[in-house]
């Protein structure tokens, strides 16, 4: 499984001193809802990381956020993000392009067949907020558990840490510590 971590586009400078401890594979790049950002500067900035990095895998992450006011809005706009997304994927060579749902863990074991990436962080399953991984003290899920199923599938995708730097340094701590890291 290769270790990665969700970043935006403003902030792929701080990545390589942030995590210089570990070996991070992926780099899954957040894009701007707003469509109008997704532009030549946008690809440049990427496209020189890309350069600068050559033994990074690096996937798009889009998704805008609930600012329409009716379900056709929402839907077109999904669409319209979607095609330019896919686009500016193409240009920098992305491995993969992936598009928020917000389904949660339990769709792990029942498509684990389709996994490209997992977005990997921990949360009391009532609101997705974005808590280090391994944390019992703030987190429901069993990660030791989940990560033991991805072993037993040979998973190889990429495992994506959200959240805060800090937050995701405490996930690698984690992870380290179930011998995982990257």
């Amino acid at each position: 499984m290769k270790i990665g971590i969700n970043a935006s586009f403003k902030k792929l400078h701080l990545i390589k001193e942030t995590f210089k401890e570990y070996n991070i594979q992926h780099i899954q790049i957040a894009l701007p809802a707003n469509l109008d950002m997704i532009s030549n500067d946008m690809y440049n900035m990427v496209s020189k990381y890309k350069i600068e990095n050559p033994g990074i895998e690096i996937s798009i992450h889009a998704y805008p956020f609930n600012f329409a006011e009716s379900v056709e809005v929402v839907r077109n706009t999904w669409i319209e993000l979607a095609y330019k997304t896919i686009d500016f994927a193409n240009n920098i060579e992305a491995v993969f392009v992936n598009f928020h749902c917000g389904y949660g863990i339990d769709i792990l074991r029942k498509f684990y067949y389709r996994l490209g990436s997992i977005h990997a962080h921990d949360n009391d399953q009532l609101a997705d907020i974005h808590w280090p991984i391994g944390n019992r003290d703030l987190g429901s899920i069993k990660w030791d558990e989940e990560i033991k199923f991805l072993n037993s599938i040979n998973y190889k995708g990429a495992f994506i840490l959200e959240g805060y730097p800090n937050d995701q340094l405490e996930s690698l701590k984690y992870l380290k510590k179930l011998n995982l890291e990257g």
